[in-house]
């Protein structure tokens, strides 16, 4: 790229920016004081107790993995599954998992718990249920153990969270686990300060082992006996910045590259369908398509990747957990939108980790003359709001006699354009951007997280050949042009 006025104020406001970025903790009037771990070691106690737990759990969650791998291939018809209201899948697994963090092992403790479900399980009466779904009766043992234990392990916190917000998503890539590519979920559970919404901390455990542990049924990948009744062959990570713990002593680094073996930047993406925004990115850099967020930020630190860019169907249990791994790991988890616009250390760029109220979002911070602005609405507002609106576009339309309008013009293209025109009209009739009636907890802004290679595996020096501002200017680089040709999807 030619060396023109505009690209050296570019570089150079980058250079302040990441300047800004080493020293973010330095003079900001508007820090709040948070309880440290220091000599207490609560990040140290709580980890320990996530990590314990995620390993007593583990061969319930393998012995259900593989049920649903046999009701794939037709071998029972017992229901263990089925689809959610919003159309994803969820399995007794989500259940059970959930409600032993969040009503055996967190209970009381923490100031609030944001799990991704809601159901009601019943462990207590035979036949054991969750979501009116029967638990089979060859889990009733295992299921009873799993709870002995998990009450036990409760008495090992033994110091204050009463400060701390707890954010779980009990099996990450639930579409996955449901489908024989288990080895691509996880269990997320991470921590925040209540006081403010910044993470503390946070475990990424991915309880299934990976394909060369598991028996191929047809490409569904059946747990070995050897490994059902155990933790053995899982994988995790975990970390809290502020205490200056990182552990990623047991993960995978079989596929991790040299130096000299890598030349081109992987993303890490959605093994689903991917906007155009993405698929713009995928032309600059490899691809490496995987399931479950939790499990791609965990491939980042396993080096199977250098970057993970999301644009839309993320929420705060998808990203609280791995966002304290990748900055305890010294890495970068900012909202897409603030990336985008050269920021990605201040607090501003992250998410907050507060719980809230139902319909209350509060990182809706797309500014009312943005483009995206209506569609962001369309897609996560509340039902009384959409109705307010669908009122507003009908009178409008009615005045301006829409029909002789579209008559005239291409129809589809002429109805975009005056309903977006229309929605920005209702919008702009309150004070602020609204940050009710959403999606409480979705990550409407997008997320981009990377490491820099440099600071992981340093024994086997997994580098890219650039220097870290560089290596930062190249994402921010490609993403940007993306953005010119197609702009993210973000919902």
């Amino acid at each position: 790229m030619p060396k023109t006025k505009n690209n050296i104020k570019s570089r150079n406001k980058k250079s302040k920016l990441i300047k800004n970025l080493k020293n973010k903790s330095k003079k900001n009037k508007n820090v709040v004081t948070h309880l440290s771990g220091g000599a207490g070691g609560r990040g140290e106690e709580l980890l320990n107790v996530c990590l314990e737990a995620c390993q007593i759990m583990t061969p319930l969650v393998r012995a259900i993995y593989n049920k649903l791998c046999d009701n794939l291939k037709g071998k029972n018809d017992k229901e263990i599954s089925n689809i959610k209201a919003d159309k994803t899948i969820f399995t007794i697994a989500d259940g059970l998992v959930q409600y032993f963090l969040e009503n055996v092992l967190f209970e009381g403790k923490f100031a609030g718990i944001v799990g991704e479900e809601t159901v009601i399980v019943n462990i207590n009466t035979l036949p054991y249920d969750v979501d009116k779904m029967i638990i089979p009766e060859e889990f009733n043992t295992i299921v009873e153990s799993v709870l002995d234990k998990i009450k036990t392990l409760k008495n090992k916190l033994t110091k204050n969270y009463n400060d701390i917000n707890v954010f779980i998503d009990p099996i990450d890539g639930t579409k996955e686990f449901a489908t024989g590519k288990g080895y691509d979920s996880t269990n997320l559970i991470g921590f925040s300060y209540a006081s403010d919404g910044t993470v503390w901390a946070g475990i990424v455990y991915r309880p299934i082992p990976l394909k060369y542990d598991l028996s191929d049924m047809n490409n569904y990948h059946r747990i070995k006996d050897d490994y059902l009744n155990s933790s053995n062959g899982s994988t995790y990570v975990y970390g809290c910045k502020s205490e200056g713990i990182y552990n990623n002593k047991n993960i995978d680094n079989s596929q991790l590259q040299t130096s000299d073996s890598q030349t081109t930047m992987r993303l890490v993406a959605s093994n689903g369908s991917t906007s155009k925004f993405l698929n713009t990115i995928s032309n600059t850099f490899s691809y490496s398509r995987a399931g479950g967020a939790g499990n791609k930020m965990l491939m980042l630190i396993e080096g199977k990747g250098e970057v993970y860019i999301q644009d839309r169907g993320l929420s705060r249990w998808d990203t609280c957990a791995p966002q304290a791994v990748i900055e305890a790991a010294g890495g970068v988890c900012s909202k897409l939108t603030q990336f985008l616009q050269h920021n990605w250390g201040p607090q501003n760029s992250k998410y907050n980790y507060q719980t809230t109220t139902i319909g209350e979002n509060k990182d809706f911070d797309f500014p009312l003359e943005s483009n995206q602005y209506p569609k962001i609405i369309s897609n996560n507002m509340s039902v009384e709001l959409t109705n307010e609106l669908k009122k507003f576009l009908d009178t409008k339309k009615s005045q301006l006699n829409f029909n002789k309008i579209k008559a005239k013009f291409n129809k589809n293209e002429t109805e975009k354009i005056i309903e977006e025109n229309f929605t920005k009209e209702f919008l702009s009739n309150f004070k602020t951007p609204i940050k009710a009636n959403f999606k409480e907890y979705s990550n409407l802004c997008g997320i981009v997280a990377f490491l820099y290679p440099k600071d992981i595996y340093k024994e086997k020096q997994v580098i890219i050949n650039m220097k870290e501002q560089e290596y930062i200017n190249k994402i921010y680089d490609v993403c940007k042009n993306a953005e010119t040709l197609n702009k993210p999807s973000y919902d």
